[in-house]
């Protein structure tokens, strides 16, 4: 695992953070440190280097070669440095964070409750149905305590430059937290899956990047943004690794960049330490996060976790600083969502559609050269959108379908399928499945933003206010409706902004201990009948919640995974790979917990991909030939020995058929007789070849 991971990470930083590190430094204003300045770097890396590959591929007619990888992250690196020598640095407002406010007792007594009764139920009585409800009561009636006792605007307080021992402690917490994180990802596949990984959806991602270096396409394959495929082949051309070698030792790191940018966004709303708070909730808490690390779906976790994080956060900047240089960052950073993922770009697209919609208006009245500049940034988002989604959606065909009534290609048929077809899961498990305290801290924080002592007074403050609560109110509603398509997906990307307000809701509680919440005037008169005592209890639950969550999510990924590749598979795919001379191979829908696209990445093969046969009707995933493609899988599978099946042998061009010996339904001695032969075995797999295939 070492000597890949020595070939793997060096490749890593040059394609996926080094190029967009001057970028980061011309167009994002404001200080950063280095862990934001790691997070903006890596997010402009993503968002540029793609479109450059994909641009010299398509002007050399080639896949991902060697010059094509080192060409375009080289090409972006030396245009930001050239931008960044000509224009200079970003400018640095002189705005500063608006630090979470200390709470009154009154508003901790039910936070406290509801605290206690959350770790109650985490702890001991998870099947408890009446715990939910209580406790989201408990936390709604402290943030309404929370309005009522802070009704009074407190003058803002002047930051203090930190102490010596301050500018040393925060690092050290902050690497701590990181370190944390990066255990999470990769203490499971360290222990028990190499020198394999868990997650199904890596073969997805390998038969794409395969296609990128092979071709610099994979046309026949998923109707699937090209960005992630991209990097992905660009990585494995530099350190020399085939992309199912590179998954495993550098996909848990992937669960730094949600960390990273949870950190960047509350920092720069709230200050460093509901950063550090952030990236603990995002990276260590948030249990979406760690599915989509678990099921491979890593695309998604780029894209709605980290790119999109950072797109609000140059839309915040954007509205405190109405200039060219955050206008075309947000118009980058926006854009590139939909480089990486479908569902993604749809929440990109309701968010920036609202804020269209409701704040461009707004600041068009009330102040006309912020709404301007926001409104040419979001033109310009669109446009890049367009012009990315264009191939990959097919677009043109699409919008003339809906025009005309004719048929509306591969992109709509995909998104005709998936509407209605995923049930939203019950709303009593949403505490489990979120994770108990980003869901009720973050409530909380959601609640406190819109106290008056809740955030920044100023214009730019309302309008960071109002975009994440739409960000999360977009999250929640398609959770919570089939309507969606994807209400699974909108439930688990909703730990994401909530990670953020819950470090905004911890911090606030920590700031309301004696020592950071002096009593004075209405304050004081709620001390002498409610004790401070309410404060340190609602302190130490908020805490144990937050250790004992961690501790949990550090045991839950140092554990056996049950979908990690057999050596009896990886054997059959490496007979596939060394026999591979074109077509396409039949595999059985699955291999016990590994898919059938599994069989496709270890040999090299873009289809035929095969489904079972529940999901033959109505797939939530096509090629972009559309459903014929797995009918005619699944007939070949049942039926090999019909005329029909000949026929699709011949057309489909089809190698091997290769079977799984325990999936139910398909039986491998239906192919003994007739026009095949069998070429491979083991006690995992058969391999069938078609007389005459080839």
């Amino acid at each position: 695992m070492m000597e890949d991971l020595i070939l793997a990470l060096p490749a890593a930083l040059l394609v996926c953070v080094v190029p967009g590190w001057f970028w980061t430094t011309a167009l994002r204003g404001g200080t950063l440190d280095l862990a934001g300045r790691l997070a903006f770097s890596a997010a402009f890396s993503l968002a540029l280097v793609p479109p450059a590959a994909l641009l010299v591929m398509w002007l050399a007619d080639t896949g991902v070669t060697a010059l094509v990888a080192v060409l375009a992250p080289l090409a972006v690196f030396l245009a930001g440095f050239a931008v960044r020598l000509r224009f200079g640095p970003a400018r640095t407002t002189g705005d500063s964070p608006n630090p979470p406010p200390p709470l009154s007792s009154t508003a901790l007594l039910p936070l406290a409750a509801a605290l206690a009764l959350a770790l109650w139920t985490f702890v001991a009585a998870p099947e408890v149905r009446w715990a939910g409800p209580a406790t989201a009561a408990l936390v709604l009636l402290a943030g309404t305590l929370a309005w009522a006792v802070w009704s009074e605007p407190r003058p803002a307080a002047h930051a203090r430059p930190p102490r010596a021992a301050g500018r040393l402690l925060f690092p050290a917490a902050l690497a701590v937290v990181l370190g944390a994180v990066l255990t999470r990802g990769y203490v499971g596949p360290v222990l028990y899956d190499w020198p394999y990984l868990r997650g199904g959806d890596q073969y997805n991602h390998a038969v794409q990047a395969n296609g990128m270096l092979s071709v610099g396409h994979y046309d026949e394959f998923l109707v699937y943004p090209p960005g992630f495929s991209t990097l992905t082949a660009s990585v494995s051309r530099i350190a020399g690794l085939d992309p199912l070698e590179v998954f495993p030792v550098l996909a848990p790191a992937l669960v730094l960049l949600p960390a990273l940018a949870g950190y960047a966004l509350a920092k720069d709303l709230w200050g460093r330490e509901c950063g550090l708070a952030a990236a603990a909730f995002a990276g260590l808490l948030a249990n979406g996060t760690w599915m989509n690390i678990a099921d491979a779906r890593y695309p998604n976790l780029v894209s709605a976790q980290f790119l999109l994080v950072l797109m609000v956060a140059a839309l915040v900047r954007l509205y405190r600083s109405p200039e060219p240089r955050p206008a075309l960052a947000l118009a980058l950073l926006g854009s590139s969502v939909v480089l990486y993922h479908s569902v993604g770009s749809f929440y990109a697209a309701l968010i920036l559609g609202l804020v269209a919609v409701i704040l461009v208006p707004y600041l068009l009245v009330r102040d006309r050269r912020r709404g301007v500049v926001l409104l040419l940034s979001l033109t310009l988002l669109g446009f890049l959108s367009v012009a990315y989604a264009w191939d990959t959606y097919d677009l043109g065909r699409l919008l003339g379908g809906l025009l005309t009534g004719s048929g509306t290609g591969a992109g709509g048929e995909a998104v005709s399928i998936a509407i209605g077809t995923q049930p939203a899961f019950p709303l009593a498990g949403l505490p489990e499945r979120v994770s108990p305290a980003v869901l009720w801290l973050g409530l909380l924080g959601l609640l406190l933003l819109f106290t008056p002592a809740g955030g920044s007074k100023d214009l730019h403050g309302f309008l960071a206010r109002a975009t994440l609560l739409l960000w999360c109110g977009v999250l929640f509603i398609g959770s919570r409706t089939a309507l969606s398509g994807f209400p699974q997906r909108f439930e688990r990307d909703l730990g994401i902004p909530l990670s953020v307000l819950a470090a905004f809701a911890l911090v606030a509680v920590l700031r309301s201990l004696p020592a950071h919440a002096p009593v004075r005037g209405r304050q004081r008169r709620t001390v002498v009948v409610l004790p401070m005592a309410s404060v340190v209890v609602a302190a130490v639950l908020a805490l144990s919640l937050v250790g004992m969550q961690a501790w949990a999510s550090l045991d839950r990924a140092a554990s056996p995974a049950g979908d990690t590749l057999t050596p009896e598979l990886a054997e059959a795919g490496a007979w596939l790979r060394e026999h591979n001379t074109g077509g396409k191979i039949l595999p059985s829908p699955s291999y016990g917990n590994v898919p059938g696209r599994g069989m496709l990445a270890l040999g090299g093969y873009d289809g035929l991909q095969s489904y079972p046969e529940r999901r033959v009707e109505t797939p939530r995933s096509l090629p972009p030939g559309g459903i014929g493609e797995i009918k005619d899988a699944r007939w070949l599978l049942l039926h090999p020995q019909s005329q029909r099946a000949r026929d699709i042998i011949e057309r489909r061009d089809v190698r091997y058929a290769v079977l799984s010996r325990s999936y139910p339904g398909i039986d491998p001695r239906a192919f003994e007789e007739g026009p095949y032969r069998r070429v491979f075995e083991n006690e995992a797999v058969v391999v069938f070849e078609p007389s005459g295939s080839g």
